[in-house]
């Protein structure tokens, strides 16, 4: 609060002060006053009346100033009525009260939507866990009755238990912190098991995969390194529009980390895309040329790698490449397979 600021909100106030001097001042002068006490009397009323002001001025700066600084420092700003100091004025008083229930009323809100939502996210996953029954139901009833056409309905039900798969990763991804397990992880198997996810679709659009020094450990969750890693090659296996098509897992050993590198020589992706690709819902030129995607399986990719502690990246030349790494830390990595 500037003190210009504050003379222009009493400005009425100081008005009428000059008004009540001016008025005093000519009755002292009409009684015919010793002109000592003319001068005396206005000059006492002014110092009074300023040093009150400058009182309330200051009073008034340090409540807002220490308000405003708590305000800055506090990440989560709707406790600011929890630590705030009572104002000596009335004023402040009012506003501390409003603060209080607004942020009650505010809270009260938040922990319904909190409950809401948790209440949906547990619906989601229990849908996720029955939808799955029926599922694997048709999967069986398609194995024993095998046709051109059973086949192509597979292709559909394996393309909706990998939606399913993703809902439920969806719903768990706020609190993976509760749902992991940390513990040394062999690359290779968690690649494998990806591989034999998708057996049938890289087969099918005879697609070749590479693997390149895979026998290593790191510390991970496997379900969910393995749905990341899964996300990704079902990405490469989508967009691939050339003739000679190839994926390539690589890992390569560096100073501070274990890079696990995806690559395929797909369709690429355009530059003005690239900084957004791991921006939920962004499907970008590609997505929406190729198929309908849901712009959600990069995001969760990115998402979970936050929680997980790992790094991952991309780069792409459009109409050449796409390259995914996963990276992991030093600190999460443990030697060869073949040392242990």
């Amino acid at each position: 609060m500037k003190f210009s600021e504050y003379i222009r909100d009493k400005l009425l106030y100081i008005c009428i002060l000059i008004i009540l001097i001016t008025i005093i001042s000519l009755l002292l002068i009409l009684t015919n006053t010793h002109m000592l006490m003319i001068i005396f009397i206005p000059t006492v009323f002014i110092l009074f009346n300023f040093c009150f002001l400058l009182h309330d001025y200051v009073t008034r700066k340090t409540f807002y100033d220490e308000l405003n600084n708590m305000l800055n420092n506090l990440q989560e700003k709707y406790y600011i009525t929890e630590i705030i100091n009572s104002p000596t004025f009335l004023e402040g008083n009012i506003l501390c009260d409003i603060l209080y229930e607004v942020d009650k009323s505010m809270i009260e809100n938040i922990n319904n939507i909190k409950i809401n939502k948790n209440d949906f996210k547990e619906y989601i996953e229990l849908w996720c866990h029955e939808i799955k029954i029926p599922i694997a139901t048709i999967d069986m009833i398609i194995n024993n009755n095998s046709n051109d056409i059973t086949l192509l309905i597979k292709d559909e039900l394996d393309r909706i238990d990998n939606y399913v798969e993703q809902s439920l990763f969806y719903a768990r991804s706020d609190y993976v912190d509760k749902d992991y397990i940390i513990c040394q992880t062999s690359i290779i198997d968690v690649v494998n098991n990806v591989l034999r996810k998708n057996k049938k679709e890289l087969i099918n659009k005879k697609i070749k995969v590479e693997l390149i020094n895979l026998d290593v450990m790191v510390n991970s969750d496997s379900k969910w390194l393995e749905f990341i890693i899964n996300q990704i090659v079902i990405n490469s296996i989508k967009y691939f529009n050339k003739k000679k098509k190839v994926i390539t897992f690589a890992v390569v050993h560096n100073k501070n980390n274990i890079s696990l590198s995806i690559t395929d020589n797909g369709c690429g992706i355009k530059p003005e895309d690239i900084d957004l690709v791991f921006n939920k819902g962004f499907t970008g030129n590609i997505g929406r040329k190729y198929t309908k995607s849901t712009g959600i399986g990069l995001y969760l990719c990115k998402k979970l790698c936050n929680k997980l502690n790992h790094e991952i990246e991309l780069e792409s030349v459009y109409n050449e490449y796409t390259k995914v790494c996963i990276i992991f830390p030093i600190s999460s990595m443990v030697s060869n397979i073949t040392n242990m």
